[in-house]
């Protein structure tokens, strides 16, 4: 089985790049892949969001912080979207993108069968 995350690598072109990458934070567990990030600059330096792949919990979102938007460290925890059996979002959470309309934050993310049962929408309330 494949397994991906996130890379951070310099340039000083957006056509060339050299060298390998380094792993902004290692995958956990089972986990085996991340995808569609979203970097969003907040009052406190930077918000990530992005899907998780794991063999135990299927797909689900996850979260990191930064100071400087290079250094992340994974907060996975604090998206806290439950997935009640049998809804339109039992099986999955994923392919998240944040949305700031005044003082809310709103998450839209696809659901079960990659987003052929609906889209989910969560309300940031914190």
């Amino acid at each position: 089985m494949p397994k991906y995350s996130f890379k951070y690598i310099d340039s000083d072109t957006p056509y060339s790049f050299e060298g390998e990458g380094r792993d902004l934070f290692p995958l956990r567990g089972d986990e085996y892949g991340m995808t569609t990030p979203q970097i969003l600059e907040t009052e406190s330096g930077y918000e990530m969001v992005y899907s998780i792949r794991s063999v135990s919990d299927g797909y689900r979102m996850g979260l990191a912080v930064s100071d400087d938007g290079i250094n992340f460290e994974r907060k996975d925890e604090w998206i806290d979207i439950k997935r009640p059996d049998d809804e339109f979002d039992s099986e999955m959470i994923c392919y998240g993108k944040l949305f700031k309309n005044k003082d809310r934050t709103y998450l839209f993310y696809s659901v079960n069968h990659f987003g052929m049962d609906g889209i989910g929408l969560a309300e940031y309330e914190g």
